[in-house]
Protein backbone atom coordinates (compact mmCIF):
# COMPACT_ATOMS: atom_id res chain seq x y z
CA UNK A 1 0.00 0.00 0.00
CA UNK A 2 3.05 2.50 0.58
CA UNK A 3 4.37 1.86 -3.20
CA UNK A 4 0.61 2.25 -4.43
CA UNK A 5 0.19 5.74 -2.31
CA UNK A 6 3.76 7.08 -3.42
CA UNK A 7 2.81 6.02 -6.84
CA UNK A 8 -0.71 8.48 -6.19
CA UNK A 9 1.68 11.05 -5.15
CA UNK A 10 3.71 11.77 -7.98
CA UNK A 11 0.41 11.21 -9.95
CA UNK A 12 -1.03 13.79 -8.35
CA UNK A 13 1.89 16.50 -8.88
CA UNK A 14 3.82 15.58 -12.10
CA UNK A 15 6.57 17.87 -12.86
CA UNK A 16 4.97 19.72 -15.43
CA UNK A 17 2.47 21.01 -12.93
CA UNK A 18 4.75 21.63 -9.64
CA UNK A 19 8.47 20.70 -9.88
CA UNK A 20 8.79 21.75 -6.16
CA UNK A 21 6.05 19.71 -4.79
CA UNK A 22 7.08 16.74 -7.86
CA UNK A 23 10.59 16.11 -6.30
CA UNK A 24 9.15 15.88 -2.90
CA UNK A 25 7.25 12.78 -3.93
CA UNK A 26 9.80 11.19 -5.87
CA UNK A 27 12.15 11.54 -2.59
CA UNK A 28 9.34 10.18 -0.49
CA UNK A 29 8.88 7.55 -3.29
CA UNK A 30 12.62 6.33 -3.68
CA UNK A 31 12.38 5.86 0.04
CA UNK A 32 9.78 3.80 0.20
CA UNK A 33 10.77 2.02 -2.97
CA UNK A 34 14.58 1.13 -1.11
CA UNK A 35 12.72 0.48 2.06
CA UNK A 36 10.95 -2.39 0.50
CA UNK A 37 13.63 -3.88 -1.97
CA UNK A 38 12.50 -2.08 -4.96
CA UNK A 39 16.26 -1.28 -6.21
CA UNK A 40 15.24 -0.87 -9.50
CA UNK A 41 12.22 1.33 -9.20
CA UNK A 42 14.39 3.32 -6.36
CA UNK A 43 17.75 4.21 -8.75
CA UNK A 44 15.35 4.79 -11.66
CA UNK A 45 14.10 8.09 -9.63
CA UNK A 46 17.10 8.60 -7.39
CA UNK A 47 19.03 8.94 -11.45
CA UNK A 48 15.77 11.36 -12.23
CA UNK A 49 16.47 13.99 -9.40
CA UNK A 50 20.16 13.76 -9.73
CA UNK A 51 19.92 15.10 -13.55
CA UNK A 52 17.23 17.44 -12.15
CA UNK A 53 17.49 20.47 -9.83
CA UNK A 54 16.32 18.68 -7.21
CA UNK A 55 19.05 19.45 -4.69
CA UNK A 56 16.63 19.69 -1.53
CA UNK A 57 15.34 16.16 -2.10
CA UNK A 58 18.60 14.57 -3.52
CA UNK A 59 22.14 14.92 -3.86
CA UNK A 60 25.14 12.58 -3.67
CA UNK A 61 26.73 13.96 0.02
CA UNK A 62 22.57 13.28 1.23
CA UNK A 63 22.64 9.90 -0.45
CA UNK A 64 25.74 8.48 0.99
CA UNK A 65 24.34 9.84 4.39
CA UNK A 66 20.90 9.22 4.59
CA UNK A 67 20.21 5.94 6.25
CA UNK A 68 17.13 5.53 3.96
CA UNK A 69 18.85 4.45 1.68
CA UNK A 70 21.52 1.69 3.47
CA UNK A 71 19.57 -1.21 1.68
CA UNK A 72 21.11 0.27 -1.63
CA UNK A 73 24.08 0.61 -0.25
CA UNK A 74 25.01 -3.00 -1.42
CA UNK A 75 23.73 -2.50 -4.92
CA UNK A 76 26.69 -1.67 -7.03
CA UNK A 77 24.49 0.34 -9.03
CA UNK A 78 24.10 3.09 -6.31
CA UNK A 79 27.37 3.28 -5.69
CA UNK A 80 28.01 3.75 -9.72
CA UNK A 81 25.60 5.99 -9.35
CA UNK A 82 27.04 8.51 -6.86
CA UNK A 83 30.68 8.73 -8.44
CA UNK A 84 28.54 9.39 -12.07
CA UNK A 85 27.67 12.38 -10.41
CA UNK A 86 30.18 13.12 -8.15
CA UNK A 87 32.26 13.71 -11.18
CA UNK A 88 30.12 15.93 -12.66
CA UNK A 89 29.37 18.68 -10.25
Amino acid sequence: SAIHAAQRAMALAPISADIVRATCFMSGAAEIYAALGENDAALRLLDQLLRMPAGREASVPMLRADPAYDRLRDDPRFERMLQRYSAER
